[in-house]
């Protein structure tokens, strides 16, 4: 069931990007780049953690576009890395619509994502979201698999067009997440470059705070909010990394899991 679904959902989406490449214009204004990086701990339980990624964008036409994201996570040294792939045509001024598939591994499960994913830009407010079919499958054969619904979203304002401030959040398989993100690049520089901070909550592991930092690679003369809605969209092997994703195996539950089903 699952399949046809996951199918459906990108099937739409396909088909609203070719509906509105007809209209839009550039999707991508050139071939860019971007690597970003953050680190920082969980507050309770204490746990360090750090996420490192890097995007690449290129135009397959005047109205397509297509990137690839490539991501790694660390908490506490159980480690995680994801990637996922966007097609989409946009009109900068207005939208990006297309579709996007992400996947994240752990030594404990494999989660897959795969759904529409749309921006909407008006004046100084942008908002993104991505949603529809997730799977998550668990190495271990005393945990169920899970599947279901996705959504993550964000709401943005420039305060400048060099300053963004962003809310947003989501819930995978049933497990949640909100977070309040700034981002502020610099002017001048050789390498065109943003600083980032983020506070965000789990379900999964509780309160974070991290600082970051972003570079971007095409052309340096463009302001921060130009990039974002004429270059690379957000990396989202780095969104997937939330609490529902267990980063490692949890062997007192399972040996839990095991003694219920013998008393059954």
């Amino acid at each position: 069931m699952r399949k046809y679904v996951a199918l459906g959902l990108t099937s739409l989406a396909i088909g609203l990007l070719t509906s509105a490449s007809a209209i839009a214009q550039q999707a991508v204004s050139q071939p860019n780049a971007k690597i970003e990086a953050e680190g920082g701990s969980y507050i309770n339980p204490t746990a360090s953690q750090y996420a490192v990624g890097a995007s690449f964008a290129a135009p397959l036409s005047d109205t397509l576009g297509l990137q690839v994201d490539a991501a790694a996570h660390n908490r506490t040294n159980a480690a995680t890395s994801g990637a996922a792939i966007h097609l989409f045509t946009r009109d900068p001024d207005a939208y990006l619509a297309g579709a996007a598939a992400g996947y994240v591994t752990t030594n404990a499960a494999n989660l897959f994502a795969v759904g529409p994913e749309i921006e909407f830009y008006a004046d100084k407010l942008t908002i993104e979201a991505w949603a529809g079919w997730a799977n998550m499958d668990y190495t271990s054969a005393l945990r169920t698999d899970k599947n279901g619904f996705f959504v993550l979203a964000d709401i943005a304002f420039y305060a400048t067009d060099n300053t963004r401030i962003s809310v947003g959040g989501g819930t995978i398989l049933d497990t949640e997440t909100v977070k309040l993100a700034i981002e502020h690049a610099f002017e001048e520089t050789p390498v065109p470059f943003s600083l980032t901070g983020k506070i965000a909550w789990d379900e999964g592991f509780g309160t974070r705070a991290t600082i970051g930092f972003k570079s971007y690679f095409g052309e340096n003369d463009k302001s921060l909010i130009a990039r974002h809605r004429q270059d690379d969209p957000r990396n989202l092997g780095l969104d997937m990394f939330i609490g529902g994703l267990p980063a490692e195996a949890e062997p007192e539950e399972e040996v839990e899991e095991v003694e219920e089903d013998m008393d059954v």
